[in-house]
């Protein structure tokens, strides 16, 4: 995905932005006119002339328009700037959230819970400061600035020299710190994500502190992790603390030139006095200026911080580009897997392994533990790359698929069930992809219907966070039931069924046969459990990566091999 900066964020609603700036810049305007108002007033009571009620009276009118008349452009600029670095956050926000909808699992789970969570909110958060008020501050303390400094060597150039050295000193200070101030709030945005992931893993895993009583440990950890992140902050903050009081300095260095030189300047009349006056109210008015300059520094280099680190997600490749090609295949087409080979870190895993599965089969693929079976299954679903051979799904390899095509013909329903915080029917279909009677029908095919029937508000119970309220086995059914009621080409269930008891995986294994071949769906079945192996047509075992038996249930009985094993080991421990 291209990846994003302030400047492009900025471009794409440049519009709306110079409707802001010309309204920010025409208040700015009126705000520099006002102490020439005030000089002429000066000069009038200082002539003392005819007609100085009457300029007075003028002058005062002229104030008091354009305050009106700021009040009404602030509301412009406040609308256009401010509303304009809202729909950026809301852009940018949906964009990234997107792209890693779009990841594949294994560029996820390499990433921790908490940090993604950080870049979603906090670094988003600081990106709509960076484009709003960042911004703006930036471009009226520039404005301001230009023209003060203009208006002030209009009056006079020597004192405006004078005045303007201080400040001078203070620009190398601001500019040379914004660097650092980059660096630091890098670090504390890395300190935040952890502060995230120290609350998130106890919260999801709270069963597990429970049982083995790690409240305190957590506790610990996530002390430690707050203080880290105050810690970090506070190290940033000591940057910008200095900021204030230099800028104070400079302020009270050019007052003390000007009340110097200005006086004098004043007595022997090389200025008039309405020059003097116009002068101070202009140096007071630099102050906001220049503590603009330092502020939007600060903001738009903790936006660049944060730009940094979004970029870093948006710039894995999503699995949207694996392919370029639109299916519009429906479950019933066959499943051809031809001389797969994988590697992990120089060993394979899988080695020249090949399935022919004609549409409706269900085929068991088995083996002891570590033999590759879940490489397997990655390999099908598309979420693992292959290192040899080709998976052909309905004759098109599924390596010229994009991944939405994709999905829609495999689904892989792993052993760890994941349950959304939401009701049994919602769960089932998916925040409302099927209707209730489909997912009743799922339900039953999965042997949980009399369950949910039972729970305190049936389809509409509600499962708190990841099923903490119901057991594994009914996890897992619910999970089996969601993945059914896409009616996919493929249907992979690894380990699915583990934690069900053998009685209760027999029937709905039957229940699944007869629905795979209504829907014409091909259904592998992977388990370390051989019990309902008769089942399928055909059983598949992998040794090792590698195809050591394949056939019917009487041919490797009859094979005195690691089927037969396995099979054997099971049926007399039961």
């Amino acid at each position: 995905m291209k990846q994003t900066s302030i400047p492009s964020l900025l471009w794409r609603h440049k519009r709306h932005l110079a409707v802001g700036f010309a309204t920010l810049s025409i208040v700015d305007l009126f705000q520099l006119a006002i102490p020439l108002i005030i000089r002429r007033a000066t000069d009038a009571f200082s002539d003392g002339g005819l007609g100085t009620a009457d300029i007075v009276r003028s002058c005062a009118l002229y104030i008091l328009a354009i305050g009106v008349a700021m009040a009404v452009f602030r509301l412009g600029w406040r609308y256009f700037i401010m509303g304009t670095a809202r729909k950026i956050e809301w852009e940018l926000r949906n964009k990234f959230f997107s792209h890693l909808q779009n990841l594949g699992a294994d560029r996820i789970n390499s990433r921790k819970v908490g940090d993604l969570m950080a870049h979603t909110v906090n670094d988003i958060e600081t990106l709509k400061f960076a484009c709003g008020l960042g911004v703006l501050v930036a471009y009226d303390g520039l404005l301001l600035l230009t023209f003060i400094l203009g208006a002030m060597f209009l009056i006079s150039p020597v004192l405006a020299a004078v005045v303007c050295a201080p400040f001078l000193l203070m620009m190398v200070f601001v500019v040379g710190g914004g660097r650092e101030i980059e660096r630091r709030f890098g670090r504390t945005q890395e300190f935040f994500s952890l502060l995230t992931e120290s609350v998130r893993r106890p919260v999801h895993g709270i069963k597990a502190v429970k049982s083995l009583r790690m409240e305190e440990e957590e506790a610990r950890n996530f002390d430690r992790s707050s203080f880290d992140y105050v810690k970090s902050n506070i190290h940033l903050s000591r940057l910008w603390a200095v900021y204030q009081p230099a800028i104070s300095l400079c302020v009270g260095l050019a007052g003390v030139g000007f009340l110097y030189f200005g006086g004098l300047g004043a007595m022997d009349g090389s200025i008039t006095l309405g020059d003097f006056t116009a002068f101070m109210v202009y140096l007071t008015m630099l102050t906001w200026p220049m503590m603009a300059m330092g502020w939007a520094q600060d903001i738009l280099r903790r936006g660049n911080s944060s730009v940094k680190r979004l970029n870093s997600i948006l710039a894995l490749e999503s699995d949207d580009t694996l392919g370029d090609e639109e299916s519009n295949l429906a479950a019933g087409g066959a499943l051809e897997v031809k001389g797969v080979s994988v590697s992990f870190d120089g060993g394979e895993v899988l080695k020249d392994c090949s399935l022919d599965s004609a549409p409706g089969e269900m085929v068991f693929v088995t083996g002891p533990t570590g033999c590759g079976k879940t490489t397997l299954a990655g390999v099908i679903a598309g979420s693992l790359e292959l290192g040899a051979g080709s998976v052909i799904i309905g004759g098109t390899d599924i390596r010229s698929l994009d991944r939405r095509s994709l999905v829609r013909l495999v689904v892989h329903t792993p052993r760890d069930s994941f349950i959304f915080n939401g009701t049994v029917a919602e769960n089932i279909g998916f925040m409302g992809r099927c209707s209730r009677h489909d997912a009743v029908a799922a339900a039953r095919i999965c042997g949980i219907e009399r369950e949910i029937i039972e729970f305190d508000g049936g389809l509409d119970a509600v499962l708190g966070e990841r099923g903490i309220n119901i057991s594994e086995g009914q996890k897992q059914r619910i999970a089996l039931a969601r993945s059914i009621v896409f009616e996919p080409a493929v249907l992979i269930l690894d380990d699915a069924l583990s934690s069900v008891d053998l009685s209760t995986e027999a029937a709905v294994m039957e229940n699944l046969r007869v629905w795979a071949e209504r829907t014409r769906t091909v259904l592998i079945v992977i388990s370390s459990r051989v019990n309902s192996a008769r089942t399928a047509s055909r059983i598949m075992v992998l040794d090792g990566g590698r195809i050591a038996e394949q056939g019917s249930h009487e041919d490797l009985i009859s094979l005195d091999g690691i089927y037969a094993g396995l099979y054997g080991i099971q049926t007399q421990s039961q």
